[in-house]
This record gives C-alpha cells, structure tokens and sequence, in this order.
C-alpha cells in the first residue's frame, strides 16, 4: 500500500471519527435536555397529584352549612 493511500485512509477515519464525536456530544446535549424536561414533568405531576388527593380528602368530609360564611362576612 502506497503512502499516499495509507494518509488518505487515516484522513478519512480521523473525519470519520471527528462526526462521530460531534453527534455523540449532539446527543449527550439532548438526553441532558429531556433529563431536565422529565424532571420538571415529574414535579409537576407530583403537584397535580397533591392537589388532587387535597381536593379528594375535602369531597370525603364537607364541611356542614354552619361551617360556611355567608358571602358578606
């Protein structure tokens, strides 16, 4: 194998590599980013769930009409 095409090979396998190495840091970057999404669904989702059992825990034990106020205290 001639010199020439042995620097033509490793120039193509460096530019190769190069492109690898720029989509697997592409793709580090979008699985950080949906990481970060995910978490914040997560605590929105555990927010949501409170507030339902808040809300289910009011409906199993209304309050009497003595309890309530009138509207114009």
């Amino acid at each position: 194998m001639a010199k020439a095409d042995l620097q033509k090979r490793i120039t193509v396998l460096e530019e190769r590599l190069s492109y690898q190495q720029r989509l697997l840091d592409q793709l580090n970057e979008e699985i950080y980013q949906m990481g970060k999404a995910l978490a914040w669904a997560n605590q929105r989702l555990e927010l949501f769930n409170r507030k339902v059992e808040s809300l289910e825990g009011s409906l199993e034990n209304p309050r009497s009409a003595e309890e309530e106020r009138p509207p114009h205290y």
